[in-house]
């Protein structure tokens, strides 16, 4: 229930509270799946924030090895971890055009 709450919020555009859902579905349950999953997507996809989502996947994949998303957790951090490298570089090619 809680995360599917979160999930409303998320796509209401209101992630703080997407988020605080899904950690009370984790605290009340630690082996609801989807609320850890929703929770990397949305620090990937809405907050834009690589580390954490990369920390949720991480945790993810140690808590749910046998999983059938466990495999797309893989890939979420893999394509993060490329985004990252990306950025990275895009900044240094955009700092080496500049005069």
């Amino acid at each position: 229930m809680r995360t599917d709450l979160g999930n409303c919020f998320r796509f209401l555009g209101q992630p703080q509270k997407a988020l605080e859902q899904y950690e009370t579905a984790q605290r009340q349950n630690p082996q609801h799946e989807n609320s850890l999953f929703n929770q990397a997507g949305l620090f990937a996809e809405v907050l834009h924030d690589n580390e954490r989502a990369k920390a949720a996947a991480r945790a993810f994949i140690t808590r749910f090895p046998q999983s059938p998303r466990e495999e797309s957790a893989r890939k979420l951090i893999g394509e993060l971890e490329g985004r990252t490298d990306n950025e990275k570089q895009r900044i240094l090619d955009w700092l080496n055009t500049k005069p």
